[in-house]
């Protein structure tokens, strides 16, 4: 059982990481906090199960074709955002290309005009600041195991 000093270290140090990372993205691209939350659950609930065709890499750099779509209902359950506020924004970030429809639902479209998914910059920062992270949890003796 983790002690209670660890867990509120634990939770400051990763509330920050989310903070900064979020900050950036919001600082680099026009997007919103709520298209930001809507958009990565989308991306992330996009991702093929490891059991389907294609490169692990593949699949969670977005290059790979194959992506499962999500519907505006299971994204207003993850999210927690009234179901006609998704449908609303969803629809603006269709227009502006970030997302896709298909048949089978909404997709991310990593190739979007505004250059957000798969920027090297952003993920070599999220690795620096992760490594940071754990870093700081270890320096102040929490273990993760």
């Amino acid at each position: 059982m983790p002690k209670p000093e660890d867990v509120r270290i634990a939770g400051r140090l990763s509330i920050a990481y989310m903070l900064r990372i979020g900050s950036e993205v919001l600082r680099r691209f026009p997007v919103d906090m709520l298209d930001l939350i809507l958009i990565t659950t989308i991306a992330n609930l996009n991702l093929v199960p490891p059991d389907r065709s294609g490169p692990a890499e593949d699949r969670l750099s977005g290059s790979h074709p194959e992506r499962d779509g999500v519907s505006r209902n299971a994204v207003s359950r993850a999210v927690n955002v009234p179901l006609e506020t998704v449908r609303r924004r969803i629809a603006g970030l269709i227009e502006k290309k970030i997302l896709v429809e298909r048949p089978d639902g909404i997709v991310f479209s990593p190739d979007n005009p505004i250059g957000l998914g798969n920027n090297i910059e952003l993920t070599e920062l999220n690795f620096e600041l992760l490594r940071q992270l754990f870093r700081t949890l270890k320096a102040h003796g929490i273990d993760l195991d």
